[in-house]
């Protein structure tokens, strides 16, 4: 048997009012004639007025007529407008309360329920978010000019990283046999001109990443094929493979071998033997997993593992801290992603790219990577 429905409790104006005083967020009510009949504290100071002297005023008054979008431009319709006279509600959006774009809020307006007993007219809540864009525009242009450098550095330094390559390896050819100490630092000069070949290249791809100068183009290609390209690339030994030669994802080869080798590097490196390379389907997907039976990640790292320079306490010299931010940026790049997990032994991460179906249409992109001879993995 149904009952009656019981009535929503009312809360006093007591409790109500201590509630909206306590709130750092800004709250005006106004009415269905577009007057101000309540404000709460954090709004009288957001805006700069005392409701006791402004109520039943326009709502215009208020320091809210004049809101701005981004890029400047006054807003029309006005949201409160919007509200009273469409019924049209407002989601959070940050807007300037002045010409002058020097005080930002992010403002939200709701449509009062007149069956609550409230009346017609609508909630404005605001909340001063000028600080907070202020960093975020900082974060950007100083990003922009990160970026602008990282490209500038690694396209500037190809030339004379290649030119000491070739003289090292003539003076070995020519002029180093027989003499210990000479072939000894000709192998370092070259060691150290291939670490820093390394880092020009991860930070190339990196800008390339940042700016999205580089595009996903996918194609259905069997997972077998991905790991048998990148074997042939890494270093890393001893690795077990265990991939059924049906499956297939459709990603861009050269970025799915890239993430590959990345993951086989970093085994090689920080793992121990054997490292393992798996692959199964699931739920619509192909989940790739490198293993090794090393130490695995310590546990201060997992929280930015994925972030560009990221290295731990043991990591090698020649490490540039990006080969994992690489890896995360290409797997999302092509709609999937990447996770690490502790299995217990060693360390475990798995690519997870979208399967191929019959009907996959290849995509048409720029941004390819450079072939297998000309890369050199990233850790």
């Amino acid at each position: 048997m149904i009952g009656t429905p019981k009535p929503r409790p009312r809360f006093s104006d007591e409790w109500l009012t201590a509630v909206l005083d306590a709130l750092s967020e800004g709250v005006v009510a106004i009415d269905g004639e577009g007057r101000v009949t309540a404000a709460n504290p954090a709004a009288e100071e957001i805006l700069g007025f005392r409701i006791d002297e402004q109520r039943f005023t326009p709502w215009t008054r208020l320091g809210l007529g004049d809101l701005r979008s981004e890029d400047g431009e006054p807003v029309d319709p006005h949201p409160v407008v919007r509200a009273l006279e469409a019924g049209e509600p407002l989601d959070r959006t940050p807007f300037a309360l002045d010409g002058s774009l020097t005080c930002w809020v992010e403002l939200a307006t709701h449509i009062l329920d007149p069956v609550a007993g409230a009346g017609t007219g609508v909630v404005v809540s605001l909340r001063e978010v000028t600080q907070r864009l202020e960093a975020e525009h900082d974060r950007e242009r100083i990003l922009g000019v990160l970026r602008d450098v990282l490209a500038m550095t690694s396209h500037d330094l190809r030339g004379p990283i290649f030119t000491i390559r070739g003289y090292a390896q003539m003076l070995a050819d020519h002029h180093a046999e027989g003499d210990a100490q000479l072939t000894d630092g000709l192998a370092a000069i070259e060691r150290q001109v291939d670490h820093l070949a390394r880092l020009v290249v991860d930070l190339s791809l990196t800008a390339r990443l940042e700016t999205g100068a580089i595009i996903a183009e996918t194609e259905p290609v069997p997972v077998a094929d991905i790991v048998a390209d990148a074997l042939q690339t890494s270093s890393a030994t001893e690795v077990r493979v265990d991939v059924p030669d049906s499956l297939q994802v459709l990603a861009d080869p050269d970025h799915a071998r890239r993430i590959l080798v990345n993951l086989l590097e970093n085994a090689g490196r920080y793992g121990a033997p054997p490292v393992e390379l798996t692959a199964s389907a699931v739920d619509g997907s192909v989940d790739i997993a490198v293993s090794d039976h090393g130490p695995g990640i310590a546990p201060d790292l997992l929280p930015v593992l994925f972030e560009r320079f990221t290295r731990g306490a043991d990591a090698a010299s020649d490490s540039t801290g990006l080969g994992l931010a690489i890896v995360a940026s290409l797997a999302e790049l092509n709609g999937g992603s990447v996770s690490y997990t502790a299995p217990g032994t060693g360390a475990r991460f798995v690519v997870r790219l979208p399967a191929a179906s019959a009907s996959a249409v290849p995509g048409t992109a720029d941004g390819r990577f450079p072939s297998p001879d000309d890369e050199r993995p990233s850790t």
